[in-house]
């Protein structure tokens, strides 16, 4: 009896074990962040209370003992290699309110530091969206005195997930080393990281949001300081060579990188800017279904020189406006970069003279690793050179020079080292414009004066991507359209009859400026795209490229749009001077927006899939539209990064009804996945083989190219089976 016993207790065990897996399993699959999965041996420490306190560590089942930073420092102080999750409450806000006075680095005081090596951290909330959304926010640490970021990762091997939060109005007032000054106005070290700062750890953002973090440099503040302090990634730095960086399903939104602005003295400049959302060193980096939107690098301003015989101050430069790539291997899939810019800092005005305006580069990306772009879209991202100040004085006492605008290069993209791939990715609304020159020839009272020289424009290379050094590009089955190239503007000659002549500044390649190093092309679109030399005094610029401006190697079955840009183009299959014929930028099914073919483009069954089966929404290449005769040497896939497609019908499994499985609240449901015909990739929120709850569940299903369709599986409870004890034998 005691035998049977057991080994009933036995499966039941066994049961639940499989019940609580599978459940898990489903769970991680069909909503991520919904739900705190716990590995085996993982300590759980649940956050019970909002207020920022340091002393509530104990974080045990008892109420109320147990804030967010008493649950990081009581993490900090485990020593054992066993997880830890520190589990957050949905729909709340934790607001960090202890100052960093004595720029300690144990979480005792301002930003959350994250300091053991020893194990892995999970911070878990109830989502980055809806009403169960998490709010982890330092807007309270962000004083006239004072500035912090959110969240320091010290350990350089230690693993950080993120998950299901928002992380919102940190501001870095350091590098994050121990002793750095956390007040705005001190001199001794860079800013960087004003969401989250890596010094090497392996960290992972999922259904995450960073928004509204700052990292703010400082300029130059006293006369021939030339001491200034720069400003990298305002959501997220990651400051060491071999960090290792995942952000996935995330958005990184309204984080900004800022240069300080050069005091009102001689030569005071402004500091520098690179990545407004992300900073990353080297190592590796990872960004898939995800967003960086409305971010910026922005090079501080020059100071005035308003001293008889004082120069004004150079501007800061500026890039990375969405990311900036230091090294390392970086791979962005099935992502959007939008509205993002790096504009390069003015300079100030001088009685003496001024500088050039500050070089811009890489509205959305700058990389000097190897970056490879796929199935994502980057548009509206800008690169802006910086306006160069007047340059005025009391009287005409010497020769003084304005200086000139600054050069702005990739809209989109600049690739300054290493290597750039692009496959399936589309370019559109980009621009690079460059600094206006600073105008001469006039005194403060506005009268003429022959010695002080009016500044030339600044150059705008690649309204979309350009490659400069010894980066090497390649692109296949892109659509490049819609971006610009607008050189400056030279300064206004106030009336000097003896001034010299500004050379006119260069805008060139709308869509591309090809560099030094070596460029391919094959199955592309680059169409629609303009360039513009600036105004000046003669023209000794070379005539604007619209589309491309340089030389390529073409992998062959490219379209461009203007005949005259056709340097290299002479691949199999390419169609030079042709129509395009591409729709505005839309939500055309698929993670990221893209640019469709109208009917009768010359892109339409035109190019060769060369080994992409797949167009940038997930459906299937290639379509071969039956009333379109294939282009000669042509498969029937069209060019660029959208295949035309028939329509997609859609159909789901009829409603399902099943018994609970023996002994569980719900059953495995199989089911046949739905059928389509011109869909694409087709998903269900909850896949066949999950474990469904008792009850009605919605199961919903969505083709990559937009329509849904749904079904309902009822699981009915089954009785738990009635079990009759025996009676004693007699012997």
């Amino acid at each position: 009896m005691k035998r049977k016993i057991a080994q009933s207790l036995f499966t039941l065990v066994l049961l639940v074990g499989a019940f609580l897996s599978t459940q898990s399993a489903s769970s991680s699959s069909t909503n991520p962040g919904a739900f705190n999965l716990t590995p085996a041996l993982a300590t759980t420490l649940t956050v019970d209370r909002t207020d920022d306190t340091a002393a509530a560590t104990a974080c045990t089942a008892a109420a109320n003992d147990c804030s967010l930073r008493g649950a990081i420092i009581k993490s900090n102080a485990t020593l054992t290699a066993d997880p830890v999750i520190i589990n957050l409450q949905p729909a709340t806000t934790y607001g960090l309110t202890l100052t960093n006075a004595t720029q300690e680095n144990a979480a005792a005081t301002g930003d959350l530091d994250i300091t053991t090596s020893k194990h892995s951290v999970t911070i878990t909330g109830g989502g980055s969206s809806g009403p169960n959304a998490t709010t982890i926010t330092a807007a309270m640490l962000n004083t006239a005195t004072r500035r912090d970021r959110v969240f320091h990762i010290t350990a350089s091997n230690v693993t950080v997930t993120f998950r299901g939060v928002i992380i919102r109005s940190g501001q870095a007032a350091d590098d994050g080393t121990s002793g750095a000054s956390t007040n705005p106005t001190s001199q001794n070290a860079n800013r960087a990281g004003g969401g989250i700062l890596n010094n090497g750890g392996r960290v992972t953002l999922d259904n995450v949001i960073v928004q509204s973090c700052k990292a703010v440099g400082k300029g130059d503040s006293l006369v021939n300081e030339h001491t200034t302090l720069d400003a990298f990634g305002g959501g997220l730095a990651s400051l060491a060579a071999t960090g290792n960086v995942i952000i996935t399903d995330s958005t990184l939104t309204g984080n900004t990188a800022t240069g300080g602005n050069g005091g009102n003295f001689n030569n005071g400049a402004g500091s520098n800017a690179k990545g407004g959302s992300i900073y990353f060193e080297g190592g590796t980096l990872n960004i898939r279904g995800s967003r960086i939107l409305s971010s910026g690098a922005n090079g501080g301003m020059g100071g005035n020189g308003p001293g008889n015989q004082q120069n004004g101050g150079m501007g800061g430069t500026a890039h990375g406006g969405g990311a900036y790539i230091g090294g390392g291997s970086v791979n962005i899939d099935n992502s959007t970069f939008e509205s993002c810019a790096a504009v390069g800092g003015n300079s100030g005005t001088g009685q003496n003279g001024t500088n050039a305006g500050a070089d811009s580069g890489g509205g959305g990306l700058f990389s000097l690793g190897n970056l490879t772009v796929t199935n994502s879209t980057l548009d509206l991202n800008s690169a802006k050179g910086g306006n160069a100040g007047d340059s005025f004085g009391p009287d005409c006492f010497g020769a003084h020079q304005s200086g000139d605008g600054g050069a702005a290069r990739g809209g989109a993209i600049l690739a300054d080292g290493g290597s750039l791939i692009i496959h399936t990715a589309t370019f559109a609304s980009n621009s690079a414009k460059g600094g206006h020159g600073g105008d001469g020839g006039k005194t403060n009272g506005g009268g003429p004066c022959a010695q002080t020289t009016h500044g030339a424009g600044g150059l705008a290379h690649g309204g979309a991507i350009t490659n400069t050094n010894a980066a090497t590009l390649n692109i296949k089955h892109a659509t490049i359209s819609l971006n610009t190239a607008q050189a400056g503007n030279t300064g206004v000659n106030q009336g000097g009859a003896n001034l010299p002549p500004r050379l006119v500044a260069e805008g060139t390649g709308g869509g591309i400026r090809v560099g030094p190093a070596a460029v391919t092309l094959q199955n592309t679109i680059i169409a629609g795209n303009t360039a513009a030399n600036g105004l000046g005094d003669i023209n000794g610029a070379p005539t604007p490229g619209p589309n491309v401006d340089g030389s390529v190697t073409s992998g062959g079955h490219n379209l461009l749009g203007v005949a005259t840009d056709a340097g290299g183009f002479v691949g199999t299959g390419d169609k030079i001077g042709a129509n395009a014929m591409l729709a505005a930028l839309a939500n055309n099914g698929g993670p990221t927006q893209t640019m469709a073919l109208l009917a009768g483009s010359a892109a339409i069954d035109a190019g060769v899939a060369a080994g992409a089966p797949f167009d940038q929404r997930g459906l299937p290449r290639t379509f071969n539209d039956p009333g379109v005769a294939n282009a000669p040497t042509s498969d029937g896939t069209d060019i660029g990064a959208f295949e035309r497609q028939s329509l997609c019908t859609l159909c789901c499994p009829n409603n399902i009804s099943v018994p609970s499985d023996p002994g569980q609240k719900g059953a495995v449901v199989s089911y046949t996945n739905p059928s389509g015909t011109g869909c694409g990739r087709i998903k269900c929120d909850r896949p066949s083989g999950s474990l469904f709850p008792v009850g009605e569940t919605i199961v919903t299903c969505t083709s990559s190219a937009g329509p849904a369709c749904s079904f309902k599986v009822t699981v009915e409870r089954t009785p738990a089976p009635k079990i009759t004890p025996r009676g004693r034998r007699r012997i």
